[in-house]
């Protein structure tokens, strides 16, 4: 039975590996696509914050990491692989800008210093303002 979407399930992982995707393979395929867009490899923040936890794949905490959610090393490999075989390109999101909140002090090299964040914390205001 499908869940209730909440505000706690929207800002947390809800399923989704590399190993369910390869059996998926063939369904995309089915309905005629030929490429799937990733969400960003790399660990992320997995502790409870204000903002929820690094589901979305946009808050790395360490470059050098798989996120473990999505699946290890091989699996991601297996998932390239097979899509490959389809005839299905993988695009991988990457997000070379910014890692998490600065709400932990677990970021990895070389993020791994308060000074290399904006501090405060600055949110934007003012979209039209292109200075904020």
């Amino acid at each position: 039975m499908e869940q209730p979407i909440t505000e706690y399930s929207m800002r947390h992982y809800c399923g989704g590996t590399y190993r369910g995707a390869i059996d998926q393979l063939d369904y995309v395929v089915e309905m005629g696509f030929n490429a799937i867009w990733i969400s960003p490899i790399p660990s992320n923040t997995d502790i409870e914050t204000i903002y929820g936890v690094g589901w979305h794949g946009y808050w790395q905490d360490n470059i050098y990491q798989l996120n473990k959610y999505f699946g290890q090393e091989q699996d991601l490999i297996n998932f390239i692989d097979e899509a490959h075989k389809r005839d299905i390109w993988i695009m991988l999101d990457v997000v070379a800008n910014h890692v998490g909140p600065n709400v932990t002090n677990n970021y990895y090299v070389p993020f791994n210093k308060s000074e290399y964040f904006h501090q405060p914390l600055c949110l934007i205001k003012d979209y039209s303002n292109q200075t904020e």
